[in-house]
Order: structure tokens, then C-alpha cells, then sequence
């Protein structure tokens, strides 16, 4: 062989290895993003069922009620809804809403990656 079909060679495995790389790179990102989005929506989903078996109602600020709850401490911990407090994979911050009960719509938690990266879903209404 040559040493331009050598060269050839290597910059065809060369350029088949970036490309793999690339694409492995934007399959974790979309695995990020979508596991991201379910630990949003379990949150969601473990605070509906907490104001649904317990007297508030949307909208209302548990830090008023009698006696004050703190939302947060009702949903996470060890054998509670959320075991433990959810951390996103690409390392946003999860923001959480006070402690209030949001309005059906409403997203209680959001991840700070939400504008940057697409960390949050695009239509959550029924959650």
C-alpha cells in the first residue's frame, strides 16, 4: 500500500469515530433531558396525590394552614412519596415551588436547565 491509502484510511476511521462520538454524545444529552422531565412529573404526580388525600386545595399556601406544613418535607424523605430529593443528571438545579399548593397546570418543581436544554416537558396540563 501506499502512503496515501494509508492516509485515506485512517482519515475515514478517524472521521466514522467522530461521528460515533458525536452521536453518542447526543444520545446522553436526549437520556438526560428525558430523565430529567420523569423526575419532574413523579414530583408532580406524588404532590397531586399528597393534596389529594390530604384538605388542600390549589392555590392554597400551606404555611398558613393550622397547624403550617412545609410541602417539601411532606412529599420527600424515607417512606414518603419521593424517597429521597431528586437531582438532575446534567447537574441543573431543581427549583421548587414555596409552599404552596400549585393550581392544576402548574409545575411545583422546575429544573434550571429548562430554556438552555429543554428540561422540562412540553405540555404537563394534565399533570
Amino acid at each position: 500500500m501506499t502512503l496515501i491509502e494509508i492516509s485515506v484510511v485512517l482519515f475515514v476511521l478517524l472521521l466514522l469515530t467522530s461521528l460515533l462520538w458525536f452521536a453518542a454524545r447526543s444520545w446522553k444529552a436526549g437520556s438526560d433531558r428525558v430523565f430529567c422531565i420523569m423526575q419532574i412529573r413523579h414530583m408532580q404526580v406524588s404532590m397531586r396525590s399528597y393534596t389529594h388525600s390530604s384538605p388542600y386545595q390549589p392555590g392554597q399556601n400551606l404555611s398558613q394552614a393550622k397547624p403550617p406544613v412545609n410541602l417539601l418535607n411532606e412529599l420527600v424523605g424515607p417512606g414518603k412519596y419521593v424517597p429521597e430529593m431528586p437531582r438532575c443528571p446534567s447537574r441543573g438545579i431543581y427549583q421548587l415551588g414555596d409552599n404552596v399548593v400549585p393550581e392544576v397546570g402548574e409545575l411545583y418543581m422546575r429544573c434550571s436547565l429548562a430554556a438552555t436544554r429543554r428540561h422540562e416537558p412540553k405540555d404537563y396540563r394534565s399533570w
